[in-house]
């Protein structure tokens, strides 16, 4: 029997969730969003998900 870890888990997760979000654009955005839900950052604002999750993003946001 195979081992699945806890990111295997979640990845089978968000793939169910995937369809229920709309626009096929926002399934990457999602998957960040509640990837950086699960990290342990001091705070869980879009803004530090994001430079914690893709940090080069927002510095195409910040020009």
């Amino acid at each position: 029997m195979p081992h699945h870890t806890l990111y295997d888990h979640f990845e089978t997760y968000l793939k169910e969730l995937a369809p229920k979000v709309g626009h096929a654009d926002r399934v990457s955005s999602c998957k960040d969003y509640y990837y950086g839900l699960m990290l342990s950052l001091p705070r869980k604002s879009n803004e530090h998900i994001a430079a914690t999750v893709d940090p080069a993003l927002l510095i195409g946001v910040a020009q």
